[in-house]
């Protein structure tokens, strides 16, 4: 678990504004939030609890940490095998996804 990475993901669940190094998250007028990572949406959460994820075109180690830590909330992860994303549905193209509708209960 990365802090960054962490921090962010808290703050986009939570609809917060965050923003430390190479990363972070605003608020939109309509109350969705977004996850940034140099300048590119990879995130986004709706003021009615549906998430989607995306690459943004960069298959990276810092793309995925980041992306990790928000599908943590769902008690799953992404992964990558030699340069291809993998969710828990199967192979993923990188492309803006819904993920999840309710964040799991702790």
């Amino acid at each position: 678990m990365n802090k960054i990475s962490r921090n962010a993901a808290l703050a986009l669940m939570n609809h917060r504004r965050y923003r430390v190094d190479n990363t972070t998250v605003d608020v939109d007028p309509e109350g969705v939030a977004h996850l940034l990572l140099f300048g590119n949406r990879i995130a986004k959460h709706t003021p009615d609890g549906r998430v989607f994820i995306t690459d943004a075109g960069w298959c990276t180690r810092t793309t995925q940490a980041r992306l990790s830590e928000v599908l943590l909330f769902y008690g799953v992860g992404i992964s990558r095998r030699s340069g291809q994303w993998l969710l828990p549905t199967g192979p993923w193209s990188g492309e803006w996804t819904e993920v999840y509708n309710q964040p799991k209960e702790e």
